[in-house]
């Protein structure tokens, strides 16, 4: 075998082939398509003349050979991201590094934009690239394959307590959730519990129980959902010229209210507060390049704070009640479940 015949490349997706086993999984994690994994997959069975991965029932399992390589591999992915890293003083005008993130659609609505028009001010040959999921680990950034995951500051929805202590992480927002519904829905206002649970709903379709799913359960309240669907965004999308209601974060609402023509209202029982925070791994604790990017992270959820203090305030300058991130009387803090 000669050297020659490997790039880094190459070599990133021997490692995440020999750990995910599967080649859907190493293009989601490589965010590149399937036949390019594929390929780079044929590639390594020529330079090792090994099949590496073969099909065992529905599955794949490694080859001896396979098994063989997967700590050597990784370990030194790991060595050439660490050399990369030595260099000058990273200048953001002239960098042409990517950046990989995973946040959710609530975050690729309120966090990205702001992110992407500093971005593309400040340091244009820069990339970012999202993967739109929620995961109940931090997989992705202990093996290098995220720079940073934004995500729900809370430790009871995540599997592991030691790897989620182990990971820093900084708040970026707090929010609230609210009531939302087509702008000529029949409900009352303010919102009855009566009429929360007669109305149909579009509902979150996710793994895992969402913050209003435990604040239903403790309220006793079973909700009809009339479509099930994976994101808080797409939930909105379905209201327009229905009955239905949904339960989603304030931000979002208020962002999409004026144009899907939308009521806001308040939930008639008590629904926790979420914070989302940006997680990353030790290793990039002093990078440049990370530093910052979390600079640019904490002036973007400084100025979501800064309107939505101000959408907040009658024309009089008081503050009305209700303001986004106060926690509710009666909270159900503390009260979600771990899986």
């Amino acid at each position: 075998m000669e050297l020659t015949q490997f790039d880094i490349n190459l070599l990133r997706a021997l490692d995440v082939l020999l750990q995910e086993k599967s080649v859907t999984r190493a293009a989601r994690r490589l965010f590149v398509t399937q036949p390019a994994v594929s390929g780079s997959l044929q590639r390594l069975r020529e330079i090792f003349q090994d099949p590496l991965l073969i099909r065992v029932g529905r599955g794949m399992e490694l080859t001896p050979q396979g098994q063989a390589l997967v700590e050597p591999v990784h370990e030194a992915i790991l060595v050439i991201e660490r050399l990369l890293q030595v260099g000058p003083s990273f200048h953001p005008r002239t960098s042409q590094r990517t950046f990989r993130f995973a946040m959710s659609d609530y975050c690729t609505h309120t966090i990205l934009p702001g992110l992407m028009q500093r971005i593309s001010i400040e340091a244009p040959n820069i990339r970012i690239a999202v993967a739109e999921r929620f995961t109940k680990d931090f997989d992705p950034l202990q093996l290098g394959d995220l720079d940073m995951q934004i995500t729900l500051d809370d430790q009871r929805v995540f599997a592991d307590d030691d790897q989620f202590q182990a990971m820093n992480r900084m708040p970026l927002i707090e929010d609230r959730f609210v009531c939302v519904m087509s702008a000529d829905h029949p409900a009352s206002s303010p919102l009855t519990l009566a009429e929360y649970t007669r109305f149909s709903h579009a509902g979150a379709n996710h793994d895992i129980p969402t913050v209003p799913d435990v604040a239903h359960r403790l309220a006793g309240v079973v909700p009809h959902d009339r479509v099930m669907i994976g994101s808080f965004t797409s939930q909105l999308f379905q209201l327009p010229g229905t009955d239905m209601i949904a339960i989603v974060p304030y931000e979002l609402a208020a962002m999409l209210a004026p144009m899907l023509n939308l009521r806001i209202m308040e939930p008639p029982f008590a629904v926790d507060p979420i914070t989302e925070a940006a997680f990353w791994h030790a290793r990039n604790n002093s990078d440049p390049g990370h530093v910052w990017l979390r600079g640019l992270l904490q002036d973007i959820s400084a100025d979501i704070r800064s309107r939505r203090e101000a959408r907040q305030r009658r024309p009089d300058g008081r503050e009305q009640r209700g303001r986004p991130g106060a926690v509710p009387s009666g909270s159900n803090r503390g009260r979600l479940k771990r899986l």
